[in-house]
């Protein structure tokens, strides 16, 4: 959503790319706006799979395989009331997590330059702006969000009775069954959606060119989109005919690690499109290339999770009970 708010304001011509800084200052709004629909989706995920507390997001797949069985349990439910979901910290997460993120990156950065003697990446009071907006405004939303998904909206309910008991796992066939290989070979696909348009779009960023084709930008995330979707539900479908119902972080980071390869691309871009000497213009460099990949592993990997998710949810309603 953020993305596409940023390119149609460019493309209405309200940020001109000409305008340095105009594009960035347009995505940290979005962002802050869209931190309610962030805290809502969140803790509507947090609540179909019944967690019991946001600090229990890094355990999913352990604690949920401890309580479900056989093609059911692709869900893994665990027995929590609706209200048992914490709303409150799991908005402070989902607000902060990113921009913190962001902060201690930016933060190690501006100690490197200050060590080489250069200027900093931000003035104080454009740090102080950014941390008002997470505090005073990107939080609030997310909790409103956050509030409405747990206790307003109705909530995802499964189509299928779930099981308590957990079934092993049988055997898993050859090596195209890896976790591993179908991760690494999930990002293919939407990377290369993107690589051509990416290599105009860091022109723009790192050669002092302008990018006007937000027309043909729009189209390649559209791409992008379809083809996160389609390889993450390719990949769980296969996962769900293997009888590995353990679908959740697997389909996040199949599509996820297209961040892999767009990291590694601008590798290859600072290598053979950059002369760039010094150590503090080549950590900028890829300080910044790291939070684009990091925010691109988000974005497509939860493309990934919300296709699956859907996928699983539509098989699973067409399942007839005698």
């Amino acid at each position: 959503a953020v993305a596409f708010s940023v390119v149609a304001v460019a493309l209405l011509g309200f940020a001109s790319p000409a305008n340095r800084g105009s594009l960035l200052r347009a995505s940290c709004a979005a962002f802050v706006v869209f931190e309610a629909l962030n805290g809502y989706s969140c803790a509507r995920l947090f609540a179909f799979f019944q967690l019991s507390s946001w600090t229990t997001a890094a355990k999913t797949s352990s604690s949920s395989s401890s309580s479900s069985s056989g093609g059911e349990d692709v869900y893994h439910h665990s027995q929590t009331s609706r209200r048992g979901v914490s709303w409150f910290p799991l908005s402070f997460a989902s607000a902060l997590f990113y921009p913190a993120t962001v902060a201690t990156v930016s933060f190690v950065i501006a100690v490197v330059l200050a060590a080489q003697g250069t200027a900093t990446l931000a003035t104080a009071s454009a740090v102080t702006a950014w941390a008002l907006a997470s505090l005073g405004v990107a939080l609030p939303l997310a909790g409103a969000g956050a509030y409405s998904a747990t206790f307003v909206s109705r909530r995802l309910e499964p189509p299928v009775r779930i099981a308590k008991i957990r079934r092993p796992l049988p055997p898993q066939p050859q090596w195209y069954a890896n976790p591993l290989f179908a991760v690494l070979f999930g990002g293919v696909l939407p990377f290369g959606a993107v690589c051509i348009e990416l290599f105009f779009v860091m022109s723009a960023l790192w050669l002092e060119q302008i990018y006007y084709v937000f027309g043909f930008l729009v189209v390649v995330l559209l791409i992008l989109v379809a083809t996160c979707a389609e390889m993450t539900i390719v990949l769980t479908y296969f996962q769900l005919c293997n009888e590995d119902y353990r679908w959740w972080w697997r389909a996040f980071l199949s599509s996820g690690s297209a961040a892999f390869y767009l990291f590694a691309y601008s590798v290859w871009y600072f290598v053979a499109k950059l002369h760039i000497d010094g150590t503090a213009p080549a950590c900028l460099y890829f300080a910044y290339m790291a939070i684009i990949a990091f925010t691109f592993f988000l974005t497509t990997g939860a493309i990934g999770l919300h296709a699956a998710l859907h996928f699983n949810l539509a098989i699973y309603a067409a399942i007839k009970v005698d």
